[in-house]
């Protein structure tokens, strides 16, 4: 068990690229945490030595088939520490695991996450969400299910895709959504007002807003490939308002930044 650190980082800290996370996997395949299909990535951080790690490990695999059960836009894997691919997977088999394993034997990913909030041990459960922490628990949690079922429930509204309705993000009239057209409103995005291209418009109110992003973004989802519509989402800079550098949720033109990182205790 760890003691408790800050709630976020420190003053002058800059908070890491959560995305930014680049492996490999058990297999010896390259990883990158940026093209994970789902919006939500649960990570836990562990090592075959760790005791409580594999008592933690066992609710994770309880949240990996509640997120199957209940069709949740969750990605559920685990991160070895300072172990080689072998001794990973040894312990897989001894435990009867099946959850995904990255390896990250130099603690690359852990000092970027966790050292950053005055963590020093595993186990560690990480929650992103838009590429940043939304979530954090050190150490064993009893709660841990419920806790992380109460993080999707937050989090899911905030990167929820509609996709329904009509196609009025085909701006350039192709017939499909795609980036041209992703790209036709961000560029016009800061520009004149009313924009010099009424195509950057769709929602006809003569500026070109998070409004029509999402109108671009919702239509591009209804008629791509769910992976397709997820990456599209993990890309930080499209579902950013640029003005101010944080996510406009709510497509209303207010910016909403998602919850900052938090650790409970029980």
């Amino acid at each position: 068990m760890l003691d408790s650190g800050p709630l976020a980082p420190a003053e002058g800290v800059i908070e890491p690229d959560a995305s930014a996370i680049e492996l490999d996997d058990v297999t010896g395949a390259p990883f990158s945490l940026a093209e994970v299909d789902e919006p939500i990535v649960v990570m836990k951080f562990w090592a075959s030595w760790c005791g409580f790690c594999r008592a933690s490990l066992l609710l994770l695999h309880t949240f990996r088939d509640w997120v199957d059960q209940e069709q949740k836009p969750v990605e559920v894997l685990t991160v070895n520490v300072s172990e080689t691919a072998a001794t990973a997977q040894n312990a897989w088999t001894q435990l009867g695991h099946d959850l995904p394993i990255v390896m990250d034997p130099y603690l690359t990913a852990f000092r970027a996450y966790a050292r950053i909030y005055k963590v020093t041990g595993i186990p560690y459960t990480v929650v992103v969400a838009g590429g940043k922490i939304a979530a954090h628990y050190a150490g064993y949690n009893r709660l841990l299910v419920q806790d992380l079922q109460d993080d999707v429930a937050d989090l899911e509204p905030l990167v929820a895709i509609d996709r329904s309705g009509p196609l009025r993000g085909d701006l350039d009239a192709d017939g499909s959504v795609g980036s041209f057209d992703l790209t036709l409103v961000l560029n016009h995005w800061s520009g004149s007002v009313p924009p010099a291209d009424p195509r950057a418009d769709p929602s006809g109110d003569h500026r070109v807003n998070s409004t029509d992003l999402a109108i671009v973004m919702n239509d591009w989802a209804s008629s791509a490939p769910p992976a397709a519509a997820a990456a599209a989402f993990l890309t930080a800079p499209l579902l950013a308002n640029p003005m101010t550098g944080t996510r406009d949720t709510n497509c209303s033109g207010t910016p909403q930044a998602f919850p900052r990182p938090y650790r409970r205790w029980r």
